[in-house]
């Protein structure tokens, strides 16, 4: 979106980017919260902007891309997955044991300290989320030419 030029470099993990980062081996990274938050409140990395819709409260004075990018968001997040074909009582169970763990105050609390924030993701809006992340990230490989040879 921002028609800005970079090179990827694969790491075997976000710790050793990191430490490149922190040295001065490179410019920057993008990562996870739970990964970078230590460094970040260490003083050893700082962060420049979210990439999420909003602004996160652990971080407050830190801009969203969209604020200089408006429609930018690339945002991460976990679903629980099971083989096809599982009972659907025992799917509809772990669903509803999901969204009531999500929605104990203390474990979205503990989310927001690590830059998170629950979703509650039933069967049918995983499908939806699924659908969407494919659609905007195939548009974002195909309008940048990305191929597999480009990212090794």
């Amino acid at each position: 979106m921002g028609k800005v030029n970079m090179n990827h470099i694969p790491y075997r993990g976000a710790a050793p980017a990191m430490n490149d980062v922190v040295s001065g081996q490179v410019n920057f990274m993008s990562g996870d919260f739970g990964t970078l938050l230590p460094r970040v409140k260490a003083g050893k990395l700082r962060p420049l902007a979210v990439t999420g819709k909003q602004r996160v409260a652990i971080l407050p004075d830190v801009p969203t891309v969209a604020e200089l990018l408006p429609g930018f968001e690339a945002t991460g997040w976990f679903g629980i997955f099971a083989p096809r074909g599982m009972d659907r009582a025992a799917v509809d169970r772990v669903s509803s044991e999901l969204s009531r763990v999500l929605g104990n105050p203390e474990v979205i609390q503990r989310l927001q300290e690590i830059g998170g924030a629950p979703m509650d993701m039933n069967t049918e809006a995983l499908k939806k989320l699924l659908a969407s992340e494919t659609a905007k990230w195939q548009r974002v490989i195909t309008d940048n030419k990305i191929t597999a040879d480009a990212l090794q």
